[in-house]
């Protein structure tokens, strides 16, 4: 079970360093600045349907973003363990 664990943990370390499928950040335009003292909470119920469907969208290309990140990791990864011919 161990063994799982690392691996899960390697994969994640390349996907943050080698690949950059982390390095998105969640900030919209439309977002108000939240100060330091503040958790950083903002309450949708309470906002309009266009700022909601704003973040949906947001939310939607950060989960595309990070997709696109694991395949191109897999790619890699593929690509690294596939032998080569020798000429």
């Amino acid at each position: 079970m161990w063994i799982w664990r690392f691996k899960i943990e390697a994969a994640f370390k390349q996907a943050v360093h080698t690949i950059g499928a982390y390095a998105c950040h969640f900030w919209m335009q439309m977002m108000p600045p939240v100060s330091r003292s503040k958790s950083g909470d903002v309450y949708l119920h309470r906002k309009g349907k266009e700022y909601r469907q704003m973040v949906m969208k947001k939310m939607d290309a950060f989960h595309r973003y990070i997709q696109f990140g694991c395949i191109a990791q897999e790619i890699d990864l593929a690509k690294r363990s596939t032998p080569t011919l020798m000429a």
